[in-house]
């Protein structure tokens, strides 16, 4: 097929193999717009900086060479022949010494580089981190790195054999010079400039012939083979035991072959994503190709891109809002990944979390018990729905994300303002408000500062997301109204709750917060919704943000077996309105209401069974894709993450059979009726359940874990 010449990005990726390194044992790294030179050692050179630029040829000596392999065909690692230290990437800075580039006698992720060529010279850059960091040639010979486009004159390098032979940039540059729109099975593959690989997702894939088609710039005849990358044996065939390898993709010019390149298989979709311009403040356009496996792939969807968080925003691995529109640029609702219809998304990074998966979990378990109380158009789900991908943002892989649909208004089923026939008023109706700081949240009026002004988007750490368009007093009275009634004597309290809030609602969530060990969530991180303040002002509670569940921290600090373990009575949300008074008061048997729903709901969602197949089924995709080997690749540098996954998990679960037995010591005897019930007290009777069922006579068999009515009395098995 005709197509015009691809466009290589700068600097072009290149496979370690183009270079021919194993040709020779050493090489030296020269920088020519400093003059013929080698990288050296500067304390072997009378430098104070660790790494120097030796120009004077009689100094070139054991320290100025270095063995120079690819343990993996895609990066390169430098070796001092004199030291032994690897050129290593830190994010550290000292201005006298070094810049992001040290020296090390050990060998990690950090010492691992991207080579690329660029106007006939070779850039090495470490691209792990939220910006290409390229080797560069600084002031006072000093050798550091910088972030980089790859094309000034001080981050290209050559390399030379002891020979005094340069080292041939290769004439075969990547596949993509040859090649653009390649294409598998119909579905367009996702190129990574970092590795010089193209991705594909098989989360769909069933047994297939391997069919590639592409667009090429010439007459000539050209050919995709997919060969294994151990063997060399040509791969004609697709199988799904293909999730998490790689295989060679080598091109073939007139039955010649000119190039090769890789292509790994991940049991995840892909997103592709690329923005134009910065997105970190402010809504960006973009664009956005999803890969799920399906044949074909979704078509390039227009979109527009932002940043979002708060303390998400201090690491580099970004989470972002996402936009779909049409070809008009008005709001387009889709339907991705068989989540629901929308044109609001999140691309969640989760980087503050060891597993990557803990927000997700918590969501699951919640939309397993809890649901609105009223009909929706979405099986009355209360709660996100969501599926890991992986990302790639603008050319670079990004790592794991949970791409998920957002708490909204068409979610919950909120009815939209009306605008009055004489436009000047507006009628609220349904509200959703999203808390985002434990400050001024609790429900007392003497956490406001009523000072504040009502005509913003934010008000006392509240944030309108419904109506948004109308934000004034009008839009935030019903909030001071809840506060007012949460701020009334217990007496009021107790009277009117049931008016305010659903009280089952309230327990799932309170249970939820204890169980999981939610020690950012309360009164902050959640939805406060109704649905139309016409027809009443009950408040329906929906979580948000559970990153520091299951033992985890606000910034990753626990792992390896050592976890947050706040004691169920310490919880904060318990001190917190409403949850406060329904404990204190014991409102309508709050205690031994909630005692109940846990004793159900811990032999269900929240049994030790249910919690570790969730982290279990989550670690075995992850890491059957290969997509956590990457992600511990990319982001171990800039956030908290686990290398060792599945023994994270152990860790992980083994917690939480502690978490279990500390709910059931809090909760079991708070159960209405179970008084002082012994063994021994009971009678040779009849055992029923709750829902009235009987089971028999009781004669010491072994029951379930819950609770049975035995004797006309309530008693805990």
């Amino acid at each position: 097929m005709q197509a015009t010449q691809a466009q290589s990005i700068v600097p072009i990726p290149l496979s370690p193999a183009f270079l021919h390194l194993s040709d020779h044992p050493r090489y030296r790294i020269a920088c020519p717009v400093w003059g013929d030179g080698a990288v050296t050692i500067g304390s072997l050179h009378s430098s104070s900086v660790q790494v120097a630029y030796e120009t004077d040829p009689t100094q070139w000596d054991a320290a100025c060479w270095w063995e120079i392999t690819s343990p993996d065909n895609v990066h390169l690692v430098f070796r001092n022949a004199a030291t032994g230290d690897y050129l290593t990437y830190t994010p550290a800075k000292d201005w006298t010494t070094y810049v992001r580039l040290v020296l090390s006698q050990q060998l990690t992720e950090q010492a691992h580089w991207t080579v690329g060529t660029a106007s006939g010279s070779l850039v090495f850059h470490y691209a792990a981190t939220d910006a290409n960091y390229f080797m560069e040639m600084g002031s006072d010979k000093m050798v550091s790195t910088s972030v980089s486009s790859g094309t000034s004159p001080y981050v290209r390098f050559l390399l030379y054999d002891e020979n005094g032979n340069a080292i041939t940039l290769p004439a075969a540059t990547p596949l993509l010079s040859y090649a653009d729109h390649v294409a598998l099975n119909s579905r367009l593959l996702t190129f990574d400039t970092q590795s010089s690989t193209f991705f594909s997702s098989v989360a769909t894939l069933a047994d297939a012939t391997a069919e590639f088609s592409f667009q090429t710039a010439d007459d000539a005849t050209y050919r995709l083979e997919l060969t294994d990358t151990l063997t060399g044996e040509p791969q004609t065939r697709l199988t799904p035991d293909l999730n998490g390898q790689t295989r060679a993709l080598t091109l073939f010019r007139n039955d010649e072959a000119v190039v090769k390149s890789r292509i790994a298989f991940t049991a995840l979709p892909i997103v592709n994503l690329s923005v134009s311009g910065n997105f970190a403040n402010d809504y960006t356009p973009a664009t956005l190709r999803l890969d799920d496996g399906s044949q074909p792939s979704l078509a390039t969807l227009a979109a527009s891109v932002r940043q979002r968080g708060a303390t998400a925003r201090n690491y580099p691995k970004q989470s972002l809002n996402v936009r779909l529109l049409d070809q008009q640029g008005e709001s387009l609702d889709t339907t991705l990944l068989g989540i629901r219809e929308d044109d609001k998304w999140i691309l969640d990074a989760m980087a503050i979390d060891r597993i990557r998966m803990r927000n997700r979990i918590c969501f699951d378990l919640w939309n397993e018990i809890s649901r609105t109380p009223y009909s929706t158009d979405y099986d009355n789900r209360n709660g996100t729905e969501g599926q890991f991908v992986e990302l790639f943002l603008n050319g670079n892989y990004y790592g794991i994300y949970c791409l998920t649909d957002r708490i909204n208004r068409k979610l919950l089923d909120l009815k939209k303002p009306v605008v009055n026939a004489d436009t000047t008023s507006v009628t609220i109706r349904g509200v959703l408000y999203k808390s985002n700081s434990w400050d001024n949240t609790d429900l007392r009026l003497s956490s406001l500062k009523p000072s504040q002004p009502m005509d913003t988007l934010a008000w006392n750490n509240w944030e309108l997301q419904t109506p948004d368009e109308f934000p004034s007093a009008t839009t935030w009275q019903p909030l001071v109204d809840l506060y007012q009634f949460c701020s009334s004597s217990a007496s009021a309290f107790d009277a009117s709750v049931d008016q305010w809030f659903y009280t089952s609602n309230v327990i799932d969530f309170h249970l939820l917060v204890l169980a999981a060990n939610l020690i950012d969530n309360g009164n902050k991180n959640l939805f406060l919704s109704t649905p139309n303040l016409t027809k009443g002002h009950r408040y329906l509670i929906t979580p948000w943000d559970m990153d520091t569940s299951l033992g985890g921290y606000y910034d990753g600090r626990f792992h390896s077996g050592t976890y947050d373990n706040t004691a169920i009575a310490d919880m904060r949300i318990n001190k917190n309105m409403p949850f406060s008074a329904l404990w204190d008061n014991n409102t309508n048997h709050y205690r031994s209401t909630m005692a109940e729903r846990w004793l159900d709901i811990r032999n269900k969602a929240f049994s030790q069974d249910s919690i570790n197949a969730k982290l279990e089924r989550y670690a075995r995709l992850f890491t059957r894709s290969g997509a956590w080997q990457r992600e511990v690749s990319r982001w171990s540098a800039g956030t908290p993450v686990s290398s060792d996954l599945l023994t994270e998990i152990a860790h992980i679960e083994q917690w939480y059979a502690g978490r279990l037995q500390q709910m059931d010591d809090y909760f079991k005897p708070l159960v209405l009726g179970i008084g002082g019930v012994q063994e021994s007290d009971q009678q040779d009777d009849l055992i029923w359940t709750l829902d009235g069922r009987l089971l028999g006579k009781d004669k010491g068999q072994k029951l379930p874990h819950g609770v049975y009515i035995i004797n006309k009395r309530k008693v805990v098995r």
